[in-house]
């Protein structure tokens, strides 16, 4: 060959291999939680009414992890809809950081976990199921959140032990939580 030929080829090659080895986007390495499925049994829930809710989470996993995800239905007085992004299509890494705030500032109505353990490109999807009684609204959020934690035990208000999740620190893990907003009609 030729060192014109040489140039080219290498030339060509470089510019193959920087386009195929960029880096995947960041919901390709880390571990994903996504809420697929949101419904409640009796239609359109309102603000101090009782209401089911059924709950789909995929998690996809990108490393070997073990522990519990919690699906949790929880309300804030001080963190509305408009203070958070949960959206599909937003910066996750973003939406991390608003789920921290809710977990954080808000209260648990209503809880369902499960053990898990994955591994790298396992596509796991759980259901869960949500019932409680709504606040009297409309201040304030009611999100659904969808997490991957550790599981303890604790002591229940009646002195009975329940099982609780709390949650880990997602970027140390490189864990992506889920969540969606619940926005119940206006009481007659």
């Amino acid at each position: 060959m030729s060192i014109p030929v040489v140039l080219i080829l290498a030339a060509t090659m470089t510019s193959l291999a920087t386009g195929c080895l960029e880096s995947p986007e960041l919901e390709d390495r880390w571990t994903r939680l996504d809420i697929v499925g949101l419904s409640t049994e009796s239609g359109a829930a309102k603000w101090g009414d009782p209401v089911s809710i059924r709950a789909r989470g995929r998690i996809t996993y990108r490393a070997v992890l073990t522990g519990a995800v919690a699906m949790e239905l929880r309300y804030s007085d001080a963190i509305g809809f408009a203070d958070v992004q949960l959206e599909e299509g937003v910066d996750r890494l973003a939406m991390t950081a608003d789920i921290e705030r809710i977990l954080e500032g808000s209260t648990v109505l209503a809880a369902a976990s499960q053990a898990v353990t994955g591994f790298h490109k396992l596509i796991q999807e759980i259901d869960f199921d949500l019932d409680t009684t709504l606040p009297p609204g409309p201040a304030g959020g009611l999100f659904v959140i969808f997490y991957f934690g550790e599981e303890e035990e604790v002591e229940g208000p009646r002195g009975e032990m329940e099982t609780v999740v709390r949650p880990l620190e997602f970027e140390a893990l490189e864990v992506l939580p889920g969540g969606r907003e619940l926005v119940p009609e206006e009481a007659p």
